[in-house]
């Protein structure tokens, strides 16, 4: 599957049960900080300069974009995370990378009894 976040920027992504990209994730030991509950939280910014790198950060390893960026925005897309910043998304910019793409999540919604 092709998942497009913008017209030119294809994530080719086949659904797997191989998670081993989550061990090169610069996010990898940093709690708290993806999971704001609001989009215009400052934390939520924190997040994605972690994932998308930062041009004014001191060390080097911080202005690099993460990684694994593209396999986390993609699990988060088929799996229909609701919470947090992956890949370097919010939950809201992932709700429109999935209209776009017109992707229903793998996951099921998940329903209080």
């Amino acid at each position: 599957m092709t998942i497009y976040i913008q017209r030119k920027d294809p994530i080719s992504y086949e659904q797997s049960d191989n998670y081993d990209w989550i061990l090169d994730a610069k996010c990898r030991g940093v709690y708290g900080l993806f999971h704001a509950e609001k989009s215009n939280n400052p934390d939520v910014q924190k997040a994605k300069s972690v994932c998308n790198g930062d041009p004014k950060a001191k060390e080097a390893w911080e202005r690099e974009p993460c990684p694994v960026k593209r396999e986390c925005l993609a699990y988060a897309i088929q799996n229909n995370e609701k919470f947090g910043v992956w890949g370097g998304q919010s939950e809201r910019e992932r709700r429109k990378t999935r209209r776009y793409n017109n992707i229903k999540s793998r996951a099921p919604r998940r329903t209080v009894e």
